[in-house]
């Protein structure tokens, strides 16, 4: 499969092809080297809860630094200071938002100055984003520089991350209140002696496209851009969790790098053209690159996703690598900007592009330096999930520049952070199976028709949110007569993800209790979140929503009883009256087995199983709320929550578990407990 994309000049930045074409022919000065050095100063940041037009403080969130403090004010010191076209101020200690016992901790905070505007970034968690944006005046002189009372906004990136980390639906983006900096170098770093014209040192890394984009040596002649400026490094790749983790065969990505900058390179004279390397490729060929919806292949054919639990797929992951090259070249204008080997992260917040990006500004090569480019708005896509499970298409998703791609590329003049960029469209097939102790092979060659469809999580009112280890569990044995199936001879289970078997090592059994039965015996999921309301009328009327991040195989390979299985994954138990019912990733796989063809793999997140709380009350214990037996291990579980019904889904039809064919019921009950806040 293959990855494509593209971008264009903003007309909002007032650019167009006329004045592009009147700005090939003025001189832009190339800016001194940046310097970088030990700094001291400070950063003050001033909350305006009365002025604010971001609600985050009319939800109870208070802002706090974990420096030290002046006032109402949180002040954090600068370490470093880069002077160049943006000036880059690196603080110490932590910015912390916090409401009631949560909080989101804002590290690393780096402010990149530009002449009347600012932009603050921070991790929150280990995503990396645009979190503040400052409006004002900047002073610099020498080695210092001052900011006074700018007016300072949180960010939409900012407010989806913080809302996340302190359990809130959403937080509005807008003004927060003023930042105030002041800032001195404490020395200068000492310049590296020039060779001599006699003896000049050789270039390490010479520029590698001379051949196919020439461009000669001007002192700041005409054309666009600055020197592109260095950059630190990309955010950390998500964690991917054994046993939910599924390999990419195959990728498709469509993206418009800039449309305009495309048409400005190939039309505003002098022309310029559009080249691929190494694998890449074009929609269409010279001038109609230019057009809207153009767009560039690059082979991508490795690559990890891992299914979340959210109903809408927000937190969903996906790491594409891709290769090939793109060279953006116009000699005339005197510049070669190139774009190499791309990777697709689809993690939320943190969603983003990572090139490598090399550029020839006026005859001197800035080699390859990795950045990610561009930010990926996950917040109102859904993706659709189609042949089986095996196709995750998230189609037109809202891209920005960012800050190191503005640097990185040398046209943050013309293309500041936060700049839209075209959307773009991200397509991979998924290579199987999830669990290679399984042996099954991958692939799928009939999928079932599955439902991805997932009704919404019921609204709690004044709920308790708490996430964490050893906040609860939800216990399982899913149907006895499968674990009994699974059990025999050659088949086995896989806990993974903090799993447990509550009879290690004997979760068979036929229709009998244990020890030698399989009635009652079930497996632990341990709860990693919960959302939790008491209820007023009665005890029945409690609601929950419980979610782990564990993952159950039931495994049967190449057994004379079948080659197959199936697979429990992050189920979300939720109590909610006549609504209740399992949500889980759940997957099944089949594979050549006597005369029957190979099957693969099918599956996703879907509706598992309604559930009957109609004679099942909540019982509150010390510090805990029970639903049904919560056993220790080698007691079954008899007395729990019913499921109602059959399975709601053919995810596990490739397992012989079909709705039809489950439809009289035969799911084991199910127990949970939650730990309550230490009050």
């Amino acid at each position: 499969m293959t990855a494509r994309w593209i971008r264009p000049f903003d007309a909002r930045q007032g650019i167009t092809v006329a004045a592009l074409a009147a700005m090939s022919l003025l001189a832009l000065l190339v800016p001194s080297m940046a310097t970088a050095a030990a700094a001291t100063g400070e950063v003050a940041i001033k909350p305006q809860p009365s002025k604010a037009k971001t609600d985050l403080f009319e939800q109870d969130v208070k802002l706090r630094g974990a420096g030290k403090a002046k006032g109402r004010q949180v002040v954090l010191q600068v370490t470093d200071l880069s002077f160049g076209k943006v000036t880059e101020a690196k603080t110490s200690g932590q910015i912390v938002f916090a409401r009631g016992q949560r909080k989101a901790v804002v590290r690393d905070v780096t402010l990149r100055v530009a002449a009347e505007r600012t932009v603050v970034t921070g991790k929150v968690g280990k995503a990396g984003l645009v979190l503040l944006r400052a409006q004002g005046k900047s002073e610099s002189l020498a080695n210092t520089v001052g900011l006074r009372k700018a007016a300072l906004a949180l960010t939409a990136k900012g407010a989806s991350a913080l809302a996340a980390k302190l359990g809130l639906d959403s937080i509005s983006p807008g003004h927060l209140g003023l930042l105030n900096l002041t800032a001195v170098q404490n020395d200068l770093p000492k310049e590296e002696p020039k060779p001599t014209p006699e003896a000049p040192k050789p270039d390490p890394d010479p520029y590698p496209y001379a051949a196919q984009c020439p461009v000669a040596k001007v002192e700041g002649g005409p054309g666009i851009g600055d020197a592109p400026g260095q950059i630190a490094g990309i955010a950390t790749a998500p964690a991917f969790n054994a046993g939910t983790s599924q390999q990419v065969t195959g990728t498709a990505v469509e993206w418009g790098f800039l449309q305009s900058f495309r048409n400005y390179v190939l039309n505003v004279p002098t022309k310029g053209s559009l080249l691929t390397l190494d694998g890449a490729s074009a929609s269409a060929a010279g001038p109609a690159m230019a057009a809207p919806g153009a767009f560039f292949d690059f082979p991508v054919d490795a690559g990890t996703y891992e299914p979340g639990t959210e109903p809408d797929h927000s937190d969903d992951m996906l790491v594409a690598e891709g290769s090939g090259t793109v060279l953006f070249c116009k000699s005339g204008h005197g510049f070669n900007i190139v774009f190499k080997n791309p990777t697709v992260t689809i993690d939320g917040a943190a969603s983003r592009i990572a090139v490598d990006i090399g550029a020839n500004m006026h005859g001197t090569w800035h080699p390859f330096q990795r950045a990610d480019i561009a930010e990926l708005d996950l917040s109102a896509v859904e993706p659709q999930v189609s042949a089986g499970g095996n196709t995750i298409l998230w189609e037109d998703i809202p891209v920005e520049m960012s800050a190191d791609g503005a640097a990185a590329t040398g046209l943050g003049d013309q293309y500041p952070a936060g700049t839209p960029l075209d959307t773009i469209t991200v397509e991979t097939t998924l290579d199987r199976p999830l669990l290679t102790e399984c042996g099954v092979a991958a692939g799928i060659a009939t999928a079932p028709t599955v439902d991805f469809t997932t009704a919404a999580l019921p609204t709690l009112t004044d709920p308790v949110v708490r996430s964490g280890k050893s906040i609860g569990t939800i216990n399982w044995g899913f149907r006895r007569a499968t674990r009994g199936t699974v059990a025999s001879p050659g088949g086995s289970f896989l806990p993974l993800g903090g799993a447990t078997e509550a009879f290690p090592g004997s979760m068979g059994g036929g229709n009998s209790l244990p020890p030698s039965g399989g009635i009652g015996k079930f497996f632990r999921f341990p709860i990693s979140s919960y959302t939790y309301e008491a209820g007023t009328a009665a005890p029945g009327d409690d609601r929950l929503i419980a979610t782990s991040d564990a993952t159950i195989g039931f495994c049967k390979p190449n057994t004379p009883s079948g080659n197959f299985g199936l697979i429990i994954s992050k189920p979300t138990l939720i109590v909610d009256g006549a609504n209740s019912r399992i949500v889980a990733n759940a997957y099944s796989f089949a594979g050549p087995f006597m005369s029957s063809p190979a099957a693969g793999w099918a599956g996703g997140r879907v509706e598992l199983v309604n559930l009957d709380t109609s004679a099942i009350d909540t019982t509150t214990g010390v510090g805990t709320v029970r639903w049904g037996e919560v056993n220790p291990d080698f007691e079954p579980l008899q007395n729990g929550i019913p499921v109602e019904g059959g399975l709601l889904t053919e995810a596990l039809s490739l397992a012989g578990l079909t709705i039809a064919g489950t439809a009289a019921g035969g799911f084991d009950p199910v127990a949970a407990q939650i730990v309550l806040p230490a009050p």
